[in-house]
């Protein structure tokens, strides 16, 4: 089509140029959206109409991600305390049952010093078989 009408201009001796002949061809635009050669593209109401509604929907879909993240870290810092609670409360039982057998040796420890005193007050000037008690208590404590 656009080599016959090329052609009839040219017979007829007015030559038209390149965009001469689109426009003759295809035609004027007629509204703002016109595309030449592939019509009139999408209406922006009808564009921005879609993407609003695509927007507000990737928007709803975002807070419900941003909400379960943070309910998710909200599970993820009780944990973290009750593992710390945990751990503080291994500990105090640890420390506690530490001082319960640190204070029953020392007391064993008094025990035995008081007893060991009272008999080196019994046996202080007794003879066995002509050697000092308190010869016998030394080597024993060796």
């Amino acid at each position: 089509m656009m080599v016959g009408i090329r052609d009839e201009a040219a017979l007829s001796g007015t030559p038209l140029s390149a965009e001469e002949l689109s426009i003759k061809c295809l035609g004027e635009s007629k509204t703002k959206n016109y595309i030449r050669g592939l019509g009139n593209g999408p209406k922006p109401s009808t564009y921005l109409s879609k993407s609003n509604s695509q927007s507000a929907a990737r928007q709803d879909q975002l807070q419900k991600l941003q909400h379960e993240l943070d309910l998710i870290r909200e599970e993820q810092r009780r944990e973290r305390e009750d593992e710390k609670t945990q751990h503080e409360e291994e500990q105090r039982r640890h420390e506690e049952k530490y001082e319960e057998e640190k204070r029953r040796w020392e007391e064993t420890q008094r025990r035995q010093d008081e007893e060991r005193s009272i008999l080196l007050k019994e046996m202080e000037g007794r003879r066995f078989n002509g050697v000092s008690c308190r010869m016998l208590v030394i080597d024993y404590e060796d």
